[in-house]
């Protein structure tokens, strides 16, 4: 994990002119940008691009694709035992990244629940009373965001990284069943390139 870390660490965010996004994506275009994004990361697999570059294009399929505000990479810091943010997209994303991490010891909520657990997580509304309680105060504090999805990353049952993502309005996350099997390759092909890094 340390490793994987340290190559996320000094990698490049490719400057992105975020107001290019900000539309809604219809359903032909995810399936297509989809897609494509998993051609060109199968391409890089093969060629054993690295492994930050490989990401990067993940993260960026799924925040084209699927119309998120935000997409963001998260490792474990095997070292402080967290999971914290190493760079997204999104509008202020720098931000994002610098607040966004969370302590994987301690009272369950969404958050461990999807780490420790491996099961893909979507929110539709933070601040419904059904799920309220297990919103975690420090994301409230660094996103006003109301919708989420997780989509963890997992190696023989240990949580070495996690994607989220999210949406501006409650209730926006929805996926047909042609998008959540493109997401599950998607983050076989991240769990892919993190095994060959190692």
């Amino acid at each position: 994990n340390s490793h994987i870390r340290n190559i996320l660490g000094c990698a490049a965010i490719p400057e992105k002119d975020e107001s290019e996004y900000d539309a809604e994506v219809d359903d032909d275009d995810a399936l297509g940008i989809l897609s494509a994004g998993i051609v060109d990361i199968s391409d890089a697999l093969v060629d054993e691009s690295p492994l930050s570059n490989t990401l990067h294009v993940i993260l960026e399929t799924l925040y084209r694709g699927l119309g998120f505000s935000h997409v963001l990479l998260c490792t474990v810091d095997t070292y402080r035992n967290t999971m914290e943010a190493r760079f997204g997209f999104g509008a202020e994303i720098e931000a994002q990244v610098k607040n966004f991490k969370f302590p994987l010891a301690g009272h369950p909520d969404v958050f461990r629940a999807a780490v420790a657990k491996g099961v893909d997580i979507v929110i539709a509304d933070i601040d419904h009373p059904h799920v309220r309680e297990n919103i975690p105060e420090w994301y409230r504090l660094a996103t006003k965001m109301p919708t989420f999805a997780l989509f963890p990353l997992n190696l023989r049952n240990l949580p070495v990284a996690l994607i989220y993502a999210d949406k501006g309005e409650a209730g926006a996350i929805r996926f047909s069943e042609s998008e959540r099997g493109l997401i599950r390759t998607l983050r076989n092909q991240a769990l892919l390139a993190i095994r060959q890094s190692l």
